[in-house]
């Protein structure tokens, strides 16, 4: 249980974490219609488009009309553009959809847990808003296709699985995984992120300031469910197959969007309910005529698309132009509500009749008739509409009662309140409730328990959202207007402070004992200083609450607190004026209190606070006559004296008396009320009530009574609304032989007294009232005995009514009835039939201590400074006399100071006269000196430069003498101080290095992605390099076959077996060039980059060493490359002619024949030493830049570590600098602090006689100064403990932070090396696998050639016998060697080659060999060679070898044999030899050895093989970027969630710390020259 509620408690702090962040999104969420409207049309095209999509066109039976509609909703998608312009793109727009929803996410969390500094959430806010209205509206449905787009596949005509808007790029394979991964992920979070937000971000009450609020948001995230399933149905489902299934989602899902927007109308405003409807319904229509397109179009109607086309009008204007509401006013009358929802539309409905009623007749007509009909079908007493009517005859003229406004608001007002009755648990209609009172302006109070009530029935998410903002909103705005304070929080908060106070003092007297040690603890002290420095910040938080309260003590301890612990003189100072200031005024209210008290009225006072109204004291007067004592009254509510129908509404208009903080004054009104005295009979009584509110905004009503008295019998009656008596005056026991005793043990309705009272209760309304005679069987309930009725039975009574009612509530409401008899002398005098009009009620505003309505008492706001101004008049006008001579004085000063601006000039007139040249002349007349004059002037500028820096030093020297002088300048300044250069510097530097090292990853792993492909890409260069040759031999065997085919027709007479033959080899030899040509594209596009260290390869692969001769025996040398152009030349030209150019005798044919199976075979390690080479330098490069990579990786996280290493040196210097300054307090001082401490705990526990304490506090300061002179020279240095103990945690948990970050890039670095060791590893093989085919070929082509030419050289040998020995061997050796390469690399490959392999060379092959071509079956291959074959390629190779060797002795034999003296004979009997042997059964299987069983197998396991190295290096990929999103998201999370914090706490600590030295003395802030350069340089920064 234990561990539940502690997770329900995570559950709950997250929930209104995340609440908190939604609340400050929607404080400025507002929605223009305009930009509402666009948003709306641009969503519909958006999943519009897809009901015209290419999959679907095809349903609609017009490709015309969809091609058009395709094309101009295409626009609105965004997502189309992207087709087909590479995977890269795709994926960087697919990443940075993405991306916009994990950064809000990302955002969220910010804001949730790190930002919360209200100025630095205004950035991330607005930024934020903006994301979520991409998300949510326009952008939704493009981030989701994009996503989808990513898995959406289909096969090509090669079978293949490739993605829809990708075609380049195949499904399934290679890096793909991770991406259709991460779009996996990525809906999720869209989805969960999307429904989540549209839930609760909107605002949910009708405003004209957001079009766009709704009054639930779960139609709008059903409508982004139906996009995402729209979507992914269209996505993943292939057509024609399931088009059935897509139209049907489809009309599921668009049937339900047009229910809960049409028919809910979750939309306040109209225009937009109605665009949002009809955009609906033209969505379900659309979907309707597809499906029917489907189905009929052609059997029963066709052309459904003008049909659509034609409907969409229709549908518009049926939405368009019906009623604008529907609600039935007469059925809600007549009919009891079945559900919230209903009430909901009707108070709604009325709210817009109302407010439209003065634009429009029709809505007028409207209300008075559904306040008629209802003032006729409700049967409630207290009914408001039969109540105001009653009011307005009684009152007539008064707007009050014929109001319509007034009298719907009431009447929704009674409908909610009984709905809710009748559905407690329907949280919408709690919340509509909510809204109406809060736009209303209804009491807080009300709404807040509204709220509080609705939490207890476990709303829904999006429900208890809306009741946790609304909360907010009322807390807020109730705190702006003073009215959270109550009496019972008050003392829980004062007892809170006190406890805060004595914890501060003990870790303060704790801190300074840690510092008289000898070798201070510095973690200890740090620890301690910031305890203090919160608990600082959380008094002030509490006194900020308190000091508006009226409690001496507290402003005592307050006092005491920064006068003894916090040597704060001057805040002490303060409160210690505010305390004299309230004694005073605390006196005077006494005073004025019992003065007011010891007269012979009976008066009452009541202290006026929030929800909080209790009797203050009474007299004795009071008390005698409400039978009371003074300990009965004081303390106790003011509603004990009132009757119990007065109580609850008496209270709300207190309230709002203190809501609204009226401050009137009125003059005194004298009013009849009700009191209710211990036996509980009622007495009538004058009140005259004053108000008296103090400077602190105590409020304290003061009532002064009056014993109404009246010559003729009377008594009173307080009924409630359906008659029964509440209460009674004490005359009714003698009239009406009524007591109060009677009335408790049985509730009495006055109809049993008064049979005949409700059928006239409009004639006792009246001014005059009427005649009620008393019935004798009433008399039942007398005290009486029944023998002295009968002179009871004539008693007549004169009846007085009044209603009970409070106008201040605005409501309207009769509370009850007050009834008044008067007793009628004359049994015989007639009833009077003069009926005089309503007597018109006074209004007022705060009715307080009135309880007989209509005559409604007013107050008297009397301020205490006006009575101090009426008590001390008399005072200053004695003292007039002497003010008089002041201002005198004042004005004589005032004179004599502007006397001084117009001084006499004594100088005026005086000339200076010099003796020159024997002539007196003026000074004048004289040229001065230009060089004196200069001289004069910069002496004047340089005097007047030293006055201002004088000035200057003596404004900064007041500045500072200021500032010591008062600890809160000080603590101002010090807590919003910058630190210094350096250290900003410091955190710019580091924040710089890591993002230079997240981008240093980032290269490092985009380098490694580009290293692997051009890796992959280049070792394939050495199989082309070997299909090329293969290819190349291939051709030269097809043309080989024509050859003997050619020969053999001039032997053999069948035609059709001849034709069918060559047609068959002119489509292989076809197909083969095509193969070559692309083959050799590739290659010599291909791009290659070798080391110098192999330039020699470059150069020879690029000379011409390829020498190629031609029929009449010239030579000629080419590159490689255009030996092989000129070979694909003739091989076109030889394939276009006819069977005649086949022979040797042929240019083209012999140049293609001799050159491919002498030059170009020979050379072929020409470009495959290069390529090979090529590979090796790239694979070397890209390690070396590995490895250049790491070191400076390394580096940088050094650089980093170094200047987070700085950053907290500077960090502990500056710590250090703050508390090596407490050092300038000597044990002296030392001990008297903790001594103060230790007085403050005894005077907050104990109290203590204030001369005493002033006493010991002299006799400390006299002892503390004779001490201080002492030791002012025999300070100690210490040394400080555990000082650098929080830097070395710190940068342990920086250390292992790098550590992880070096260790991934050390991977990555190893990952390459072993990248380059499988590249090293892997060509050979790679090569060894792919040339065994070309090998294996080269020998059949080689015998054959020597057969029909055994003279010509092969391989550029002349002795092609000695050649073709020696290629057995060689080929023996070559399958040895592959197939031990294959053994010792086993851990190279992936499991499928090495079962591939397996089953070629070890198993049967012949059932992957049935696959893989046509031209042999899978039965023929099983008996193939004697069975051989499919016993596996190693034994069927070695058969193939000795088959060749064999077919070789037969020429040889019969060549011996058949040899002749005549040449021309002999060399047609070797012809026709040639042509017997090519055509044995021994020739034709070695043939489809070569031509199908070894061709297909090897080009299979080469491809296999390839294959196996493409998934190596895409699992590498797939690795890397794992570690690389991962290495994004520590980065991200270690900069975000540590570093931010982290910097961020340790700024604040900074300042916080700099505060701390405002613990220490006065003297020593004020006398230490270390302490005032100190602030002096902190000021300064």
């Amino acid at each position: 249980m234990q561990k539940r509620q502690q997770i329900n408690q995570i559950v709950n702090s997250l929930k209104y974490k995340f609440f908190k962040v939604i609340y400050l999104i929607l404080k400025q969420w507002s929605n223009y219609q305009w930009i509402t409207i666009i948003i709306c049309l641009t969503q519909y095209l958006q999943y519009t488009y897809l009901n015209f999509g290419l999959k679907v066109q095809y349903v609609w039976r017009n490709k015309a009309y969809t091609d058009m509609i395709n094309l101009l909703l295409k626009y609105f998608t965004i997502t189309i553009s992207v087709k087909n312009l590479g995977i890269r793109t795709y994926l960087t727009i697919f990443y940075f959809c993405l991306g916009l929803v994990l950064f809000s996410i990302l955002l969220i969390m910010l804001l949730a847990f790190v930002i919360q500094n209200k100025k630095l959430q205004k950035g991330p806010l607005i930024l934020l808003r903006l994301l979520l209205r991409i998300i949510l509206t326009f952008g939704f449905w493009p981030i989701v296709r994009m996503q989808f787009g990513l898995l959406a596949c289909e096969y090509n005509k090669k079978g293949k699985l490739i993605m829809m808007f990708e075609q380049s790029q195949e499904c399934w394979t290679s890096d793909y995984y991770i991406h259709a991964m991460m779009a996996i992920f990525g809906l999720i979070i869209t989805l969960t992120f999307s429904v989540l937000m549209a839930l609760v971000t909107y605002e949910s009450r009708r405003t004209d300031q957001d079009a766009n609020a709704m009054r639930n948001g779960r139609s709008y995230y059903q409508l982004l469910i139906y996009i995402f399933t729209q979507i992914m149905t269209y996505q993943l489902l292939a057509t024609p197959e399931y088009t059935i299934l897509i139209i049907a989602v489809f009309l599921i899902g668009s049937s339900i969007v047009f229910i809960n927007t049409h028919i809910d109308q979750p939309y306040y405003d109209t225009f937009i309910q109605k665009m949002w409807s009809i955009l609906a319904g033209v969505n379900f229509w659309t979907i309707i005529m597809m499906f029917y397109s489907y189905l009929l179009d052609g059997k029963t109607f066709q052309n459904t698309i003008q049909a659509w086309l034609l409907g969409i009008p229709l549908i518009i204007g049926i939405i368009m132009f019906r009623q604008r509401e529907s609600f039935d006013l007469m059925k809600a009358n007549l009919i009891k509500f079945q559900n919230g929802s209903e009430v909901i539309k009707l108070c709604e409905y009325l709210l817009i009749l109302i407010n439209n009623s003065n634009q429009s007749q029709k809505y007028q007509l409207l209300i008075d008739s559904y306040i008629e009909v209802h003032k006729e079908v409700c049967n409630r007493n207290d009914c408001v509409v039969k109540l105001k009517e009653e009011m307005a005859n009684k009152f007539k003229g008064n707007p009050k009662y014929t109001n319509r406004k007034h009298i719907i608001n009431e009447l929704i007002t009674q409908i909610y309140q009984e709905s809710i009755k009748n559905f407690p648990e329907d949280i919408q209609l709690r919340l509509s409730y909510v809204y109406f009172l809060y736009e209303n302006k209804k009491s807080y109070s009300l709404i807040m328990s509204e709220l509080i009530q609705a939490m207890e029935f476990k709303p829904t998410f999006d429900y208890e959202f809306h009741i946790y903002r609304y909360k907010l909103i009322i807390e807020e705005e109730s705190q702006q207007k003073a009215e959270q304070f109550d009496i019972s929080n008050s003392i829980k908060q004062n007892k809170e402070l006190i406890d805060i106070l004595e914890q501060t003092t003990l870790q303060m007297i704790d801190f300074w004992i840690s510092m008289s040690d000898d070798h201070p603890d510095m973690h200890k002290l740090m620890s301690l200083g910031f305890k203090i420095l919160k608990q600082k910040e959380e008094i002030d938080q509490y006194w900020a609450k308190l000091k508006n309260s009226d409690s001496l003590k507290l402003f005592n301890l307050m006092a005491k607190f920064h006068h003894l612990v916090l040597d704060d003189q001057e805040i002490s100072d303060q409160i210690q004026n505010q305390l004299w200031v309230l004694q005073k005024i605390k006196q005077q209210e006494v005073n004025e209190i019992e003065e007011v008290c010891n007269k012979s009225i009976p008066t009452l006072v009541v202290t006026a606070q929030f929800q909080n109204f209790h009797i203050q004291t009474v007299n004795k007067a009071l008390c005698s006559l409400l039978g009371y004592s003074k300990t009965d009254l004081i303390g106790r509510s003011v509603n004990q004296v009132i009757p119990e129908l007065y109580a609850i509404p008496h209270n709300c208009c207190l309230e709002l008396f203190i809501e609204n903080q009226a401050k009137y004054q009125q003059n005194l009104i004298t009013q009849t009320v009700y009191l209710q005295a211990k036996s509980n009979y009622i007495i009538p009584l004058y009140s005259n009530v004053k108000l008296i509110q103090t400077n602190n905004n105590q409020l304290y009503f003061i009532a002064q009574y009056q014993q109404t008295f009246s010559p003729k019998q009377q008594c009173l009656l307080l009924l409630d609304s359906e008659g029964y008596i509440e209460n009674i005056t004490s005359s009714c026991i003698i009239l009406l032989r009524l007591d109060i005793i009677k009335i408790q043990m049985r509730r009495i309705n006055i109809k049993e007294l008064f049979p005949d009272f409700h059928f006239r209760k409009q004639e006792f309304l009246s001014k005059s009232g009427a005649k009620l005679h008393l019935i004798p069987h009433g008399l039942k309930y007398s005290t009486r005995t029944l023998d002295t009725v009968s002179i009871y039975e004539q008693i007549d009574f004169q009846c007085y009514l009044n209603y009970i009612q409070f106008p201040c509530l605005k409501d309207e409401q009769f509370y009850g009835i007050v009834m008044r008899l008067e007793k009628i002398k004359c049994h015989n005098a007639s009833e009077s039939i003069l009926k005089l009009g309503p007597q018109q009620p006074r209004k007022t505003k705060f009715p307080i201590f009135q309880y007989i309505p209509p005559s409604v008492y007013y107050l008297d706001y009397l301020s205490v400074t006006e009575i101090e101004e009426s008590m001390d008049l008399k005072s200053s006008q004695d003292n007039q006399h002497k003010l008089s001579k002041i201002v005198d004085y004042f004005c004589m000063v005032k004179r004599m100071s502007q006397s001084q601006k117009h001084s006499i000039h004594y100088d005026n007139g005086i000339k200076v006269k010099r003796l020159w040249d024997g002539q007196i002349k003026d000074l004048e007349e004289f040229n001065i000196d230009q060089q004196q004059l200069e001289d004069e002037e910069e002496e004047q500028l340089n005097s007047q430069l030293l006055s201002k820096e004088k000035d200057k030093e003596m404004q900064e020297f007041q500045h500072y003498f200021e500032l010591f002088q008062s600890k809160t300048s000080m603590y101002k300044l010090l807590i919003n101080s910058n630190v210094s250069k350096g250290f900003q510097i410091l955190n710019y530097l580091v924040n710089i290095s890591l993002f230079i090292l997240y981008i240093s990853g980032l290269l490092v792993f985009i380098f490694n992605l580009n290293d692997d492909t051009n890796v992959s890409s280049m070792i394939f260069n050495l199989s082309l390099n070997n299909k090329r040759l293969s290819s190349c031999l291939m051709i030269q065997t097809i043309l080989q076959d024509v050859r003997i085919l050619n020969y053999g027709r001039q032997l053999n007479d069948n035609q059709d077996n001849f034709e069918q033959q060559y047609k068959s080899n002119l489509d292989q030899l076809n197909q083969e060039i095509q193969d070559l040509i692309q083959i050799h594209t590739q290659l010599i596009t291909s791009e290659i980059l070798i080391n110098q260290e192999y330039l020699e390869y470059s150069d020879l692969y690029f000379s011409s060493n390829v020498e190629l001769q031609s029929i009449d025996g010239s030579k000629e040398n080419y590159t490689y490359k255009e030996a092989i152009d000129l070979l694909i030349g003739k091989a076109l030209y030889l394939n276009s002619g006819n069977i005649s150019k086949f022979n040797d005798s042929d240019v083209d044919f012999y140049f293609y024949n001799y050159n491919t199976i002498n030059s170009v075979t020979k050379n072929y390690q020409i470009p495959l030493n290069y390529r090979y080479y090529s590979i090796k330098s790239v694979a070397q490069n890209s390690l070396d830049n590995k490895l250049i990579f790491l070191i400076l990786q390394t580096l940088l996280q050094l650089v980093a570590y170094i200047l987070i290493a700085l950053y907290l040196i500077q960090f502990n210097r500056f710590q250090h600098q703050i508390y090596e300054l407490f050092f300038e307090v000597n044990q002296i001082q030392i001990k008297n602090i903790v001594q103060k401490c230790e007085s403050f705990l005894s005077f907050l526990n104990v109290g203590e006689d204030e001369n005493d304490e002033v006493q010991d506090e002299k006799e400390q300061k006299y002892i503390s100064d004779q001490d201080e002179n002492k030791m002012m020279n025999n300070k100690q240095i210490k040394n400080w403990k555990n000082s650098n103990k929080k830097f070395k945690k710190f940068m342990a948990a920086v250390f292992f932070i790098f550590a992880i970050i070096e260790a991934y890039f050390i991977y990555q670095y190893i990952s390459a090396q072993q990248v380059v060791e499988a590249t090293f590893n892997l060509s050979p093989i790679l090569n060894a696998t792919s040339l065994l085919e070309s090998q294996y070929r080269l020998g059949d082509n080689a015998i054959r050639e020597y057969f029909v030419n055994p003279n010509q050289s092969i391989y550029c040998n002349p002795n092609p016998l000695k050649f073709i020995n020696n290629y057995f061997d060689r080929l023996y050796e070559t399958n040895a060697e592959m197939q031990t390469k294959f053994t010792q690399n086993l851990d190279l490959f992936q499991p499928d080659y090495i079962n591939l392999f397996q089953q070629l060379f070890v198993k049967n092959p012949c059932p992957t060999l049935g696959l893989l071509q046509e031209f042999i079956t899978e039965d023929y291959c099983n008996s193939f060679f004697n069975g051989v074959v499919s016993e596996g390629l190693s034994i069927g190779l070695t058969k193939y070898f000795e088959s060749l060797e064999i077919f070789l002795l037969q020429y040889q034999g019969y060549q011996y044999q058949h040899t002749t003296t005549d040449e021309g004979e002999n060399s047609n009997e070797i012809r026709n030899l040639v042509i017997f042997l090519l055509n044995t059964t021994l020739s034709v299987e070695i043939r489809t050895m070569e031509k199908v069983v070894i061709r297909y197998t090897q080009r299979y396991l080469i491809d296999q093989l390839e294959q196996s190295i493409r998934d190596s290096f895409s699992q590498l990929s797939l690795t890397r970027i794992l570690l690389f999103i991962c290495f994004t998201f520590y980065l991200l999370f270690i900069t975000f969630f540590f570093w931010i914090p982290a910097n961020q706490n340790l700024v604040r600590q900074i300042q916080k710390s700099r505060t701390l030295i405002l613990c220490m003395p006065m003297s020593t802030l004020m006398n230490s020259a270390l302490v005032r350069r100190y602030i002096r340089q902190v000021l300064k920064n």
